[in-house]
Order: structure tokens, then C-alpha cells, then sequence
């Protein structure tokens, strides 16, 4: 049995991320696998890697010991990434890897590495950048070619088992460079030099340096970055770009704060738009609560199904932002259901959280079909519901367009989607029949690997959503995540990147130690537990000593004792997770203005004016670390709330502070009893015991209000907050 389908593999061009598709029929998605036959990757611990263990192919994980044999053998090597729940990583495989023609080819001629992207950010980083020097695009599956000495020859992302479409078949491209590499190496040699010629003008020249200090204003290289993200807004139905259409919340929680900041109404209208038509689209689970990675199309409805813990994190955080800046019910009602969905499906029983479910599920003839979980056909509906209750799922969520994925619906709220809220409250009962029904079919793969990072994320949005939500079980689970994320994934005293049924991988990275950071930050603004600000202040000075290298300079990716074959890379720009530069920065900069230490305070300084002119010529890179900018001791503003606990009138201004903060504010409690910490700049304090709060910014303090009414005044002139 053959189907008919459109490739779709995920690519890079510029700073866009897109789509690009060619038709091929594909047999039914069976086991080509040799269960009797295992690799080195049987003993892996990724998921991803253990999907190929049962491959022809002889392949290695990334190490030493691939790399030497590369050396030793004088063989081309292969370096072929992706992840568990990528889709067309699958595809490649099932086409490709599982064939015994390519795994013949690849013993005889190459020596084969698997690299699993979420588990090596490293190795995957340093490949992606030279594919799209090369190639101008990038993505996953991403397939790099090189000498022994890890020079780049040829590259791409899926390639089809024979040429299509105007594409080079697999084995065809394998088999051409193997010949040239036996027969013609010394012009394949020169060609390579070239190639690193080429290289060496694409890839990005250092833009900085410890003693270049232009001090340029930060106000126009965040007015030029908002214009270049602006400009590529869709007017019609939101987001950025055309089609394929990812959330990007990154660049998205970028927009929403200059709206705000900036009183911008088109802008505004616009975000909400965009937030909107997700909201209501097939790229969220409109049953479960979560979103999908990408949609296919310019309207939202169809979507790629893998979810990803990151995704849901960014985005949970990004519709609590613009509930905190625009008061819209349905935004927080969204962000309560992803925060949920994550709770109830990603959470293992030790306390972590996976990082993904597979777009992929077995349907009625046990054949793996994308999106099968998730979708329906108006017959089914009838027969599990009854006439008269699937006509009104059909009526909300089965409107045109339609959303088609392999001959099936996805759901999309079809009526009034500034009423989402109040729709899915009206047929909670119905809606929760499907999600019954549907948790009876055979469920996506998951990868259930715990990621530090991705976990970091998802600790800062719980944080936030107990707070603005006033929600006291997504506190606590917060605090249970702090919990684990501060205990258990550490390996000699060192945070390691990822685990995975208790088995740790010693990796470890700076994007660990900045997310986890700005979570355990986020969580001490949410309670005030002086141990969060304690563990805080060791994270940065674990993060200083292991990832500085110069007092002027931003960090880099892998702790500075670590030694590996690729060279060590600063990573400033904004991906599909936020650049780590970026969160440490804005880390320590808030740690820098609760504690009051000087010296935190003047690395960031130096950071900053260092990246100032990078910003400044990169403009599209500076989205995450625009938080920075409003951190700097000129621009942030400090709240403190000095007041017994317990007192009502104490909560009534720490809820003020949060429901009207935004980036550049940092928020400290005290008891009455505590002495006022020094950041605070005041010579007398008032002698009674009534709880205050103190607003200090431009580096002055203004005298303490006792009413959150007072509070507010004082800050909504700040931040432009109408909520």
C-alpha cells in the first residue's frame, strides 16, 4: 500500500524559517528496522539514537572514538542530526538508513555519527552554521559531509533515496563523493579549500572585542529591530512571514513589549491578532491545551503535531505577558491550558519534565500516520457522539477552511475567537468526551529525555503563571521543578544537560545555567523564599567561573575546561530557544540589581557596550537581549515591599507589582523587621509599621506608597500598562 504525500522538510533562509515541499509516494509506515541486528547505538540513552540502533548502518555517537577512526582510515565522515519527534527525520530514515544498499556504502566508505540535536546543541550549532553558509538554508534532518579533519564538503537537510524533484537521491550523492574521495582527492581537497575560503567570508567575522566600547544608544538598534520584525508581520492572519507559519514567541514577546512601551495601538492589534489566531487554529490541540511546532499554512489550521516542551514554555509565557499588558481573559485562559497540558502530559513521576511528543501515531491498521492522534472525520464524531452533540463540535471546530491532514480534520474554532474562553467553557462537557475518546487511541511516541535547559524554561512559566493567575497548584509545581532542577541532574557537583531514565550525560551547557537562572530568578519573584535568591547567586557564579573567558566578553556555549574537536562559540542570536547570552545577561543583571553587588553589575555594563555594536549591525539578533538593555541601572526600575507576610495589606502590593511588571523591573519583599537593603537610597524611612512599597528608578527613589492604587500610579507611567 502506497500513499501519496508532500515532503515537507524545515529550512533556514536568512532569519526566516521556512518550508519547502515536493511530492513522492511513500510506502505505509511499517518496521524496516532488523530487530535481531543492534549497533553501538543500542546502548544509548537518546531516544532519538535508539530509533537508529537497529539500522544497517554501522554508526557511532559523536566522540572520540568516531573521530579517531575517521583519522586513522582516512574515511569521509557523516554527521547526521536531528531529534525524536522531528517527522522527516523519520522519513529519512525509514527511506534511507534502513536500506541495506546505503548501509553498505556508509560501512565501506565513511564512518557514520548520529547526533541527537536537543542532547548535543553544540555540535548541532556548529553544523547548522556551515550549512547555511553553504547552502544558504538549513534544518533537520541536517546531513553534513566532511574530511577527517571535520571539514565541510557537502551538506543538506532530507535528501529522498533517489534523485526527485530536482534533488540528488541519497545514495547518488553518497556514491559521488565516495568515488571522488578514493579517485580524485587531491581536486576534491582544492575544492574544499575553497570552500573554506567561502566559509570563512559567510560565517559571521567577531563583531566585538574587549576594548572596543562604542557606546551607541540602545533605543536605535531596538528601533531597527523592531522595524525589520514588524515589516515581516502578516496583516492578514498574523505572525510572521507567510506560510509555513511558526509562533517565533521569541520575536513575538520582543513586539509585545515595545507595543507597550511604545503606546504602539497598530502594533498591539496586530499581536493580538497573532496570538488570536493561533489561540484558535489547528496549531494548538484545541482538546489538550498545548501547540503543535508549526502550521503548514498561512491561516494556522494545519499543523506539524510534534509538541515540544520549549515551544509550549516560550509560548505559555508570551500569552501571560500580553494577559499582563492588555487584560484579554482568553490570553490567560490559553496559558493556563498549555501550563496544564505540560503538568498532565510531559511530567514524569521523579519530578522532570520530557521534552517531546512525536507528531507521528499508529492509526486503525497500526500504520504510523502523522497527526492521527489529533484528528477526526465528521463520521466518527456521530458515532461517539450522537447526531446532535458532534453537529455542535462540527459547528465550532469543523468550519471552513478546513484543516486536512491525511484525509483527516484538525479542530479549529471556527466562530468568534475573541470568545474562545467562553466557547470552551460552554462545551467543557463535550470537549472533555473527545479528549476521552481520544486518549483511547494509540498515543504518539514520546522522547523522554529530561532536557536542564528546556526544563529551565518551563520553570520560569509556571512561576509566572502561579503568580499572575493566582493559581497556587502552578506555583507549587514550580516549586517542585526548582526543586529537582537545584538537586537531582548534577554529576560531580557540575549541572548536566540531560538525563534520561537515570542515566546522565555529562554534557553540559550554558544555555543549563542561564535558563535554569532566570527560572529559579522568575520563582523568586512568585514566593520570595530567600533560598531561591541563594541558589540564584551560585548558579551565576558557577556560570561566571565555568563559561567567562574575558571580563568584556559575553559567554561561550560549553564550559571553557571543556576540550572538543569544534571550536568554542558565543552564541548571541535568537533561534527557536532564546539566545543564551541573552539570559545570562539579563540573569545577572537582575541578580546585579536584588543583591547590590557592583561587580555583577559592572560585567554587565561591559557586556552590554560590548554588544552594543553588533546590535547595532545585526539588528534581527536582538530580540531576547533587549531585556537586557532595560536591566541597566539607568533604565530598570526596583520595587521593594517592605511588610509582614501575612498581612493582607502586604499581598495586595505584591500582586500589584506583579500584575504590572514588565522587563526592566526586578521585585524584592522584606519583613518590617529586616533592615531596607542599600538599593533603596533613602535617608529616613517612615516610622510606622503599615506596609510600603518603594519605587526606585533612574537611580532615585520615590517615597513609599501603602495602597496598591498608589503603587500602580507610580508604575503604570513606566510601562504604559492599561491593564
Amino acid at each position: 500500500m502506497t500513499r501519496f504525500l508532500w515532503v515537507e522538510y524545515l529550512i533556514f533562509t536568512g532569519n526566516m524559517l521556512q518550508v519547502y515541499k515536493s511530492p513522492f509516494f511513500l510506502p505505509a509506515r511499517t518496521s524496516y528496522r532488523d530487530p535481531c541486528m543492534t549497533n553501538r547505538l543500542g546502548n544509548a540513552a537518546s531516544p532519538y539514537l535508539l530509533q537508529h540502533a537497529h539500522n544497517p548502518v554501522d554508526w557511532f555517537p559523536w566522540g572520540d572514538e568516531a573521530l579517531e577512526k575517521a583519522r586513522r582510515e582516512q574515511k569521509l565522515i557523516l554527521v547526521s542530526i536531528g531529534y525524536a519527534a522531528c517527522h522527516w527525520c523519520h522519513v529519512m530514515e525509514r527511506e534511507s538508513f534502513t536500506q541495506a544498499k546505503v548501509g553498505e556504502i556508509l560501512n565501506r566508505s565513511y564512518v557514520s555519527i548520529k547526533v541527537d540535536r536537543e542532547e548535543r546543541p553544540d555540535v548541532d550549532a556548529h553544523f547548522m552554521e556551515r550549512l547555511v553558509a553553504l547552502t544558504g538554508q538549513g534544518g533537520w534532518p541536517l546531513n553534513m559531509f566532511l574530511t577527517p579533519d571535520l571539514q565541510p564538503l557537502h551538506g543538506g537537510t532530507y535528501f529522498p533515496p533517489e534523485p526527485r524533484a530536482g534533488r540528488p537521491g541519497f545514495t547518488q550523492v553518497l556514491e559521488w563523493l565516495a568515488e571522488r574521495w578514493a579517485n580524485d582527492r587531491t581536486a576534491l581537497q582544492q575544492e574544499q579549500q575553497n570552500m573554506l575560503h567561502h566559509l570563512e567570508q559567510s560565517l559571521p567575522l567577531p563583531r566585538f572585542g574587549p576594548n572596543s566600547h562604542p557606546h551607541l544608544p540602545s533605543g536605535a538598534w531596538q528601533q531597527e529591530t523592531l522595524e525589520y520584525w514588524q515589516d515581516r508581520m502578516d496583516p492578514v492572519f498574523g505572525g510572521l512571514g507567510i506560510q509555513p507559519k511558526f509562533p517565533q514567541p521569541v520575536i513575538l514577546s520582543f513586539l509585545l513589549r515595545q507595543a507597550v512601551q511604545q503606546q504602539d495601538q497598530e502594533l498591539q492589534e496586530q499581536l493580538v491578532q497573532t496570538l488570536d489566531q493561533m489561540a484558535a487554529g489547528g496549531i494548538r490541540d484545541q482538546l489538550g491545551g498545548a501547540f503543535h511546532r508549526y502550521a503548514v499554512d498561512r491561516q494556522w489550521l494545519v499543523p506539524h503535531f510534534e509538541i515540544m516542551l520549549y515551544d509550549n514554555a516560550l509560548l505559555a509565557r508570551l500569552y501571560l505577558e500580553a494577559w499582563q499588558a492588555w487584560g484579554y481573559a482568553r490570553h490567560a485562559h490559553v496559558a493556563r491550558g498549555i501550563l496544564q497540558a505540560m503538568v498532565r502530559d510531559f511530567r514524569l513521576p521523579d519530578g522532570g519534565y520530557i521534552s517531546s511528543l512525536d507528531a507521528d501515531s499508529a492509526n486503525e491498521h497500526n500504520q504510523s500516520v502523522e497527526g492521527c492522534y489529533y484528528t477526526w472525520l465528521p463520521e466518527e464524531l456521530v458515532a461517539e457522539l450522537g447526531a446532535q452533540d458532534a453537529q455542535s463540535i462540527i459547528t465550532h471546530y469543523l468550519t471552513q477552511p478546513r484543516g486536512l491532514a491525511e484525509g483527516r480534520f484538525t479542530l479549529r474554532l471556527g466562530t468568534d475567537i475573541t470568545q474562545l474562553d467562553t466557547v470552551e467553557h460552554t462545551l467543557a462537557p463535550l470537549r472533555h468526551r473527545l479528549f476521552q475518546l481520544r486518549s483511547q487511541r494509540p498515543p504518539p511516541a514520546r522522547d523522554d529525555k529530561v532536557l536542564t535547559s528546556w526544563n529551565g524554561l518551563l520553570l520560569s512559566a509556571l512561576a509566572l503563571g502561579g503568580t499572575l493567575l493566582a493559581d497556587p497548584d502552578l506555583l507549587q509545581q514550580a516549586r517542585n521543578l526548582a526543586e529537582h532542577l537545584l538537586q537531582v541532574p548534577w554529576q560531580q557537583g557540575h549541572l548536566v544537560h540531560c538525563r534520561r531514565q537515570g542515566v546522565m550525560n555529562e554534557a553540559c551547557f550554558l544555555e543549563d545555567h542561564a535558563y535554569l537562572l532566570q527560572g529559579v530568578l522568575d520563582l523568586y519573584e512568585a514566593d520570595y523564599a530567600p533560598r531561591w535568591l541563594t541558589a540564584a547567586e551560585s548558579l551565576a557564579e558557577t556560570l561566571e567561573a565555568r563559561f567567562a573567558t574575558h571580563p568584556d566578553l559575553p559567554w561561550v556555549m560549553t564550559p571553557v575546561e571543556t576540550t572538543t574537536p569544534l571550536p568554542s562559540r558565543m552564541e548571541l542570536d535568537d533561534g527557536v530557544l532564546p539566545s543564551p547570552n541573552a539570559a545570562a545577561l539579563v540573569g545577572l543583571s537582575r541578580l546585579a540589581l536584588l543583591t547590590g553587588r557592583e561587580a555583577w553589575q559592572e560585567r554587565c555594563t561591559r557586556i552590554r557596550n560590548n554588544l552594543a555594536l553588533y546590535l547595532a549591525r545585526q539588528p534581527a539578533g536582538g530580540a531576547e537581549l533587549s531585556r537586557a538593555w532595560a536591566l541597566a541601572p539607568e533604565q530598570a526600575v526596583i520595587v521593594e515591599i517592605v511588610g509582614a507576610w501575612e498581612d493582607p495589606r502586604t499581598q495586595a502590593l505584591l500582586t500589584a507589582a506583579a500584575r504590572h511588571a514588565l522587563p526592566g523591573m526586578v521585585r524584592r519583599w522584606q519583613p518590617t523587621t529586616a533592615p531596607l537593603p542599600k538599593t533603596l537610597h533613602l535617608a529616613t524611612i517612615p516610622p510606622d509599621d503599615a506596609p510600603k512599597a518603594y519605587v526606585c528608578s533612574h537611580c532615585q527613589c520615590q517615597q513609599p506608597v501603602t495602597l496598591p492604587a498608589g503603587l500602580i500610579a507610580l508604575l503604570e507611567p513606566k510601562y504604559s500598562s492599561t491593564s
